[in-house]
């Protein structure tokens, strides 16, 4: 694991964080968790969700998870699973306004990602569908030109008998 990232444990209640220094935390904690390794961001999920399997009501840790899940530099990237993530965070009432703010600019993020990734999607079945199509009339262009080419050694072969045969 990277040397930058703190281990995971749940926040008690002796320690209240202030809002923008929630903020800066999660900008803090996205940084640091885009720098590590494929196998350590996969190590650091495994403990959030263990933390949160703990503490189900913990918002650092839900927000944690969901970052993990939305931004595009994770290896455990799963939009499906941050978008209900920061759904269920922005219900909450206990959050502050800039936490709101920017788990609001996350989930736009993600949503934006997941329908321009869904028309990404259907354009290439498009494209494929129309590259069958371009390679089948260019087999049937192919056959055809092969027949047109045999009826023209035919009718050769058949000019040049013609001119052979002494009248």
């Amino acid at each position: 694991m990277n040397k930058q990232t703190k281990p995971v444990q749940p926040e008690t209640n002796a320690t209240t964080v202030q809002p923008a220094q929630a903020n800066e935390d999660l900008l803090d904690y996205i940084a640091r968790f885009t720098d590590l390794s494929a196998d350590a961001q996969k190590k650091e999920l495994v403990q959030v969700l263990q933390a949160l399997g703990q503490n189900k009501t913990d918002i650092s840790l839900r927000s944690k998870a969901a970052i993990m899940y939305a931004i595009p530099a994770s290896k455990v990237k799963d939009n499906a699973k941050a978008q209900s993530l920061l759904d269920d965070l922005l219900k909450e009432k206990t959050l502050e306004a800039k936490q709101k703010g920017l788990l609001l600019l996350i989930r736009d993020f993600v949503s934006d990602n997941s329908k321009l990734t869904s028309k990404i999607k259907d354009e290439q079945k498009r494209s494929d569908v129309a590259q069958q199509k371009f390679d089948a009339a260019q087999q049937r262009a192919d056959a055809l030109q092969q027949k047109l080419d045999e009826l023209k050694d035919i009718e050769r072969t058949m000019i040049d008998r013609d001119q052979k045969k002494p009248k």
